[in-house]
């Protein structure tokens, strides 16, 4: 095949159905202008056709056609499959976007760090309406419904919480929650929310044993799990230890002081806290201990209103109160009480 034609075939290649057409139209037309190149007649039939379904032309019109008309032909059909492509691609992107069944005010959600005219919700953003004194709001999810629930709802940050060992496994308190239980329920909602700051509780016996093996667990909630920080309970001694070491080594911590579930055989079933002068005065003191090992926020749960006001105010991380009065940085509220 000449030289000429070999190249204008290869420099077609691309252009789909309607180009590979095309190749054999150039390639028949510089046969023909070659004494020495004979194409069967089958293929030359075959030839004609493409080209007459595609150039909407006559096969005899390429006898009279120069180069440059060719070449001209050549940047019309590219043009015209160019714009074939853009629109399938336009289509295609818009079958995409839509999900049968979806509720009507669905969206297809973005990913983390993606646009989207809802910012995703990180710790910083927590700590700016903190201080700029707007409600947060905070709600517990198990699984993948639930949770593309509260994303949809436009809710900060999603707790999967321990309490889901009593409201959807039917134990009778959190402390049998495995940290593989945890984990599995993590995996689910992390799948089902985009928005909001994902947050996975360290059940009991996951962190108390020694901060590395909370560190170890932490680490799978976030890599396993999907989660973005974890959460744990109590401001004793070697619980602040552990807050420490998971936020030095890159680890997001939420704190929860007041009633602590899993402190349920300690405390001696579920009793409010903070009920009088001294146990207030030490909730303060856990909450800015908190702060100090590194926590980004706090949990508040089953204390007074006051001590939920007085608490908020005297620290400078969120606060999220769990029956605490409606004087904290933000409220949280499990999702099956929605």
């Amino acid at each position: 095949v000449a030289p000429q034609a070999t190249m204008q075939r290869l420099s077609f290649q691309r252009l789909g159905y309607g180009g590979l057409s095309l190749c054999r139209c150039t390639l028949l037309a510089s046969t023909r202008r070659s004494p020495g190149i004979q194409l069967p007649a089958v293929a030359q039939a075959h030839i004609s056709r493409s080209f007459s379904t595609t150039a909407s032309s006559r096969s005899s019109d390429l006898d009279s056609m120069s180069m440059d008309d060719l070449k001209k032909l050549v940047t019309e059909l590219r043009a015209k499959q160019n714009a074939q492509e853009a629109a399938g691609d336009i289509a295609a992107s818009a079958s995409a976007s839509t999900i049968t069944g979806a509720p009507e005010n669905y969206m297809p959600r973005p990913t983390k760090g993606e646009a989207s005219d809802l910012k995703n919700i990180t710790i910083v953003e927590l700590q700016k309406l903190k201080e700029k004194k707007q409600p947060i709001t905070m709600v517990t999810a198990y699984d993948f419904p639930s949770a593309v629930h509260v994303d949809l709802a436009g809710i900060d940050m999603v707790l999967v919480g321990d309490s889901v060992g009593m409201v959807t496994l039917g134990y009778d308190t959190t402390l049998p929650v495995t940290f593989e239980e945890i984990l599995h329920h993590c995996r689910a909602v992390s799948r089902g929310a985009r928005r909001p700051l994902l947050v996975g509780d360290l059940p009991f016996g996951s962190y108390e044993v020694s901060t590395q093996e909370a560190q170890r667990n932490a680490y799978r909630l976030l890599k396993e799990g999907g989660m973005e920080a974890v959460k744990l309970e109590g401001a004793d001694t070697q619980r602040l230890r552990t807050v420490e070491t998971l936020v030095k080594g890159g680890i997001a911590v939420m704190g929860h002081i007041g009633l602590t579930p899993q402190s349920y055989s300690t405390l001696g079933g579920f009793r409010a806290q903070g009920r009088n002068a001294k146990q207030a005065v030490d909730l303060i003191r856990q909450a800015k201990l908190l702060e100090m090992a590194g926590a980004f926020a706090t949990v508040i749960e089953c204390v007074p209103d006051e001590v939920g006001k007085i608490v908020t105010e005297e620290i400078n991380i969120p606060t999220i109160g769990i029956g605490a009065g409606g004087d904290t940085s933000g409220q949280g509220l499990g999702y099956h009480d929605l």
